[in-house]
């Protein structure tokens, strides 16, 4: 092979740097970096959080095939690297993204930029969330586990986890990230390597004292098949792929090592270093703690905290994992920022990037700041290290460097590199899908999941029920009047109870435990299509709309040529972070995503119960202001039954039913909710608790928000109260209503999403596994339902008729006609004679009401 010069190295190794930094720059510039900082930087960047998970692979595989996944991984490894390595010196390029580009073209440079920035972003993410359960704590199932901080000085608004994640960027993180050079990062890489080795003695040394003390148990040689399935095996690769995963930043710390043939050397010994460690840390902890390992082992040391010597331990450990952790973020964040500035500015002619300080440094504090506000929302770290493990880190470890030898542009590669690079590709298709299909390492609770609660049941149930349409109860008063409206309500929810009590029976008449499975039961596959169709109107309407009112409420609307500010905008002008684009990006982003991603209907009661205590909030302040109203007798005098005139005709009264009936539409929502529940009776009560409390909301909100504001109540009452604030204290309750109601409906969204996501993904694939089960598929599908709604919330422009067809239509056929279809239909014969003769009456309302409605909503519009 042709020897470089060593200014032509200098100059295409070093692509951060500036080549205009002249010769009195250059001891600053030239690849000077020592083969004992690359080792350093390679071990940080391959020793993250995967040391914790370790162990638990031991438990799963056995110690024989752990070893031998952990040496077979760490060979292949080596091998993709040489494969990059002597690709890169054969082309042009000295960036992954631009070698790829060399042989698949743009498509492959923009494939490695997206892949490394999902990588790397996400472990940063999955950093800061660690750094914020070792050092504040955090809940997991019921369990409330305290940080080092709150167990020394207690719960203090300074030991928070936003609080204290904040710090740790400011004064740890801020500093490191601001280094221009990988290199200069090999101090902190020791460290970060030395205190991994603390944490591996405290793990061997507690396991040969357990082992001379007789505790320890007798460990597995191989796996135990009646406890996992061969399946189960390959679930643990992920982990050791992301542990392995160091391609990201093996051209960076390639273009600053003083000989680019050192680099093959320090990876080598960089991989036995890593080797080591995992094979001791998952030997030592497995000997220590036997089957009782966690799949963080983490928990294990605060569970064994009892005695001053265990919690002493304990917090050395945790605190050195921490400082470890917090010194391999700097690393990660290095190549995140290339890729992410060669994704950018990749066509325009700007300087390296190290050069060039405005932009390094608005760049590093976007990331950052970026990093630090998603890591306090995202929930769970165990999935998404599957997730990770088993796509993006696959593809930048064994897929893309196996693919450029396959395709081979400069002619280099042999027949054993081919078979190699093939061989690659085949253990890369045995990570991805398999992972996430089960989670055998998460730790099973005595008698699996735990139920959900009637408590939990009632709160998901009141919030599906409550949801936008409480803003126009007031106005159905104004045109129904007040005595027909109750009873209304209260015909609507008896009719409610009644449908539900209907499908919960012939559900466990059957097998199937879905809408759409009752449906198919009963009418075969036209039936179960009908009921996901009618899911998908109604839900997907429901989101896009309680997007629109979000954004109405935080960034204001302009409709008819009447601007109406939201709140943001009253507070700090028309910017362009508060419009409505941008505001609800970030509530997405930030509330909507961590909720949506709970894969059970229980965990969100918490959500729930915080959106019912904001629509009660908003109806105590509506009365509190009705009440003062009628005392200084600025109230008019209510109609307590239809007038009909020029403006109210009978016909109109129609239209009011879809706003009640689609206030009452839960139904979808019945079967997530009632099967989660220890017994299925319990169903039944949380039901009518739940409808009596939004009966009772519902009949409040319209008689006071009438009483209010008389016959100039609007469709949406918040349009009357934004009418309203002449005053200080006008418009003080007036943002108190709005953020209420706005934060009401954020919270409502996710329960909506919950059976959408569910439907959609029965009517795709009606024979995989469930959903829940199934990462890959799971956060797929969940991020496609979000941004859809997203886009769709930019564009549709009207609450109220979206509204009214919805009501008229899918709402009214989940609600009431296909329950009564079901009864009349009795497959099972276990209708009575009166279920029947009720069915009948529901379905003959409901679809005489519809066309009313319709036909009244369709007239208006064209008039």
């Amino acid at each position: 092979m042709k020897i470089e010069s060593h200014s032509d190295i200098i100059e295409a190794v070093q692509p951060l740097l500036s080549p205009e930094c002249g010769h009195s720059a250059e001891h600053r510039s030239a690849p000077n970096g020592s083969i004992s900082g690359a080792v350093f930087n390679i071990s940080t960047t391959m020793i993250g959080a995967g040391i914790m998970s370790v162990p638990a692979t031991m438990k799963v595989l056995g110690i024989v095939p752990g070893f031998v996944v952990i040496l077979l991984v760490a060979l292949v490894t080596d091998v993709t690297v040489e494969f990059m390595l002597r690709y890169t010196s054969s082309g042009k390029s000295t960036t992954y993204a631009g070698m790829m580009g060399e042989s698949f073209g743009s498509v492959g440079s923009l494939a490695v930029k997206i892949c490394v920035l999902i990588t790397n972003f996400g472990i940063l993410i999955i950093y800061l969330i660690i750094l914020g359960d070792v050092l504040c704590g955090n809940e997991s199932n019921g369990t409330t586990h305290l940080g080092v901080l709150q167990e020394w000085f207690g719960m203090n608004w300074w030991t928070s986890r936003a609080f204290t994640l904040l710090i740790v960027v400011l004064f740890i993180m801020l500093p490191l990230v601001m280094l221009r050079r990988v290199d200069s990062l090999r101090y902190t890489s020791a460290i970060s390597i030395l205190l991994a080795l603390v944490f591996l003695a405290i793990c061997s040394s507690m396991a040969i004292s357990a082992l001379l003390s007789g505790k320890t148990q007798s460990l597995r040689m191989v796996p135990d098949f009646s406890q996992v399935t061969v399946l189960d095996l390959f679930t643990t690769i992920p982990v050791f792929v992301t542990g392995f995963g160091f391609h990201v930043n093996v051209h960076p710390i390639r273009a600053e090592i003083g000989k680019v043939r050192h680099m093959g050397k320090a990876v080598k010994i960089s991989l036995v270093i890593c080797i080591v460690v995992y094979f001791a840390i998952g030997f030592f902890a497995y000997l220590l703690f036997g089957d009782s390992i966690m799949p963080d082992v983490l928990v294990n040391f605060d569970e064994n905290s009892d005695t001053h010597v265990g919690r002493l331990l304990n917090d050395i450990v945790r605190i050195s994992y921490a400082l470890h952790l917090a010194l391999v973020f700097p690393i990660m964040n290095y190549s995140l920022r290339i890729n992410i500035d060669e994704l950018i500015f990749s066509n325009k002619n700007l300087p390296p990037l190290a050069s060039d300080t405005p932009r390094f440094v608005s760049l590093t504090l976007s990331l950052l700041a970026l990093t630090y506000l998603v890591a306090v929302a995202i929930p769970n770290i165990w999935y998404f290290f599957q997730f990770l493990g088993s796509t993006t880190v696959v593809c930048t470890s064994f897929v893309f460097p196996a693919a450029i030898v396959l395709r081979d542009m400069h002619g280099i590669s042999e027949t054993k590199d081919r078979v190699i690079a093939i061989s690659s590709l085949h253990l890369s298709s045995l990570m991805s899908p398999v992972a996430g299909a089960r989670v055998p390492l998460l730790p099973d609770s005595k008698g699996g999941v735990p139920p959900a609660t009637v408590s939990g049941a009632v709160f998901n149930v009141a919030n599906s029920i409550i949801g936008a349409g409480i803003m126009s109860l007031p106005a159905t008063l104004k045109v129904l009047g007040v005595i027909p409206a109750l009873v209304l309500i209260l015909v609507i929810a008896f009719l409610a109870e009644i449908s539900v009590e209907f499908l919960m029976r012939f559900t466990r008449a059957g097998e199937t435990t879905t809408y759409a499975g009752v449906m198919r039961e009963s009418f075969g596959p036209v039936g179960a299509i009908a009921a996901q169709i009618a899911v998908v109107l109604t839900n997907m309407g429901c989101l896009i709309m309680y997007l629109i009112i979000a954004a109405d409420v935080f960034s204001g609307n302009n409709r008819q040529g009447e601007v109406h500010l939201g709140v943001l905008q009253q507070w700090f002008g028309v910017q362009w972070w508060n419009s409505r684009e941008f505001a609800l990006l970030v509530i997405l982003l930030l509330i909507l995503l961590p909720l949506v991603l709970y894969r059970r209907v229980e965990s969100l009661k918490f959500s729930s119960a915080i959106s019912t205590f904001l629509a009660v909030a908003f109806v105590a302040t509506c009365t509190v202001l009705a009440i003062i109203a009628i005392i200084e007798g600025r109230t008019q005098s209510p109609k307590l039954i239809p007038r009909l005139d020029q403006q109210t005709t009978f016909f109109d009264l129609f239209t009011a039913v879809p706003v009640i009936v689609t206030a009452y539409t839960f139904h979808f929502n019945v079967h997530p909710i009632g099967f989660e529940l220890a017994n299925a009776s319990d169903m039944a009560t949380a039901v009518r608790l739940a409808l009596l409390l939004c009966a009772a909301i519902y009949f409040s909100i319209g008689l006071f928000g009438y009483l209010l504001f008389g016959d100039s109540t609007q469709s949406d009452i918040l349009v009357n109260f934004d009418q309203n604030t002449g005053s200080a204290v006008g418009s003080l309750l007036n943002v108190l209503v709005r953020l209420s109601y706005g934060f009401h409906v954020i919270l409502t969204f996710p329960l909506l999403n919950f059976s959408l996501r569910t439907n959609i993904d029965e009517f795709f694939f009606p024979k995989k596994p469930l959903l829940a089960t199934d990462s890959k598929r799971f956060v797929s599908l969940t991020i496609v339902l979000l941004v859809l709604s997203y886009l769709a919330a930019v564009a549709v422009p009207d609450i109220w008729y979206i509204f009214q067809f919805v009501g008229s239509t899918s709402t009214v056929c989940l609600s009431f006609v296909f329950p009564g279809a079901i009864v009349l239909r009795d497959s099972y014969g276990i209708a009575t004679k009166r279920d029947k003769i009720i069915a009948l009456v529901m379905v003959i309302l409901a679809a005489i009401t519809s066309v009313i409605a319709i036909s009244t909503n369709i007239y208006k519009l064209f008039q």
